[in-house]
């Protein structure tokens, strides 16, 4: 019976051996994990609606031979272009400027010069838009905005916002000159705001109140009869 007994002690051995190699590898996974990297990135920013393009006006050229205008003593000007983007355009009429259309301005103010997300909206291709401030010689000083948008096709510029909203706007002299139609709003005898439609184009002209001499300081009739003329002239009508 001695020799059994050995043999018992030696599988018993054997037993431990291989349990505890078992054990050793399970402990040993357990305490590596594979190392994992996070990397925290931005939200992406949304499309515009439009974006800036070059504009080469020769704005100062724009008050030459202006009834009521003597000598130009300084001038000073701020040029924008914008065109359609691929982000989405704020709806109809909830442009700063757009709110705001049937009264007159005093002072400047960069919205003048802003992109109008609800023109784009409504299927404008480009804009340009500029505000002018001019000085003269015998102390009288006097400031406009202009915009022009170019739209697909004379149905798309008649349709446009600014349309609706001015056409709506109380006292507004509604009238046409061969193809061209008119909305004005005048402080006095004189249009603080007109808005022309001339087949593609339209243009927003806002004749600005400045402290002249005690007076309001606006363009004359005529005088806003030759900046319009000179803007729809100007600012490419013939490009697609």
């Amino acid at each position: 019976m001695q020799p059994i007994r050995g043999l018992s002690v030696l599988a018993a051995v054997a037993v431990l051996t291989l349990t505890g190699c078992v054990s050793t590898a399970e402990l040993e996974s357990g305490t590596s994990p594979t190392p994992t990297r996070t990397v925290d990135r931005p939200p992406a920013e949304p499309a515009s609606c439009t974006r800036e393009r070059s504009v080469d006006l020769p704005v100062a050229n724009s008050t030459d031979g202006l009834p009521g205008v003597d000598e130009v003593a300084s001038m000073e000007w701020n040029l924008a272009g914008y065109e359609r983007a691929e982000g989405a355009c704020a709806p109809e009429g909830t442009s700063e400027g757009a709110t705001t259309v049937c009264s007159p301005v005093i002072g400047d103010s960069p919205a003048l010069s802003a992109p109008f997300d609800d023109m784009f909206a409504a299927g404008a291709l480009r804009q340009t838009s500029a505000r002018v401030r001019v000085d003269m010689a015998t102390g009288a000083e006097f400031a406009y905005a202009a915009s022009t948008w170019r739209f697909p096709s004379a149905a798309d510029a008649a349709a446009a916002p600014f349309v609706g909203l001015i056409a709506a706007c109380d006292d507004v002299v509604a009238s046409t000159d061969d193809d061209r139609r008119r909305w004005e709003l005048y402080d006095g005898d004189e249009p603080h705001l007109r808005l022309t439609v001339d087949g593609a184009d339209v243009l927003l002209f806002r004749s600005l109140s400045v402290a002249a001499e005690g007076e309001e300081g606006l363009l004359s009739l005529a005088a806003v009869d030759d900046l319009e003329e000179w803007w729809l002239s100007n600012t490419a009508p013939d490009e697609p």
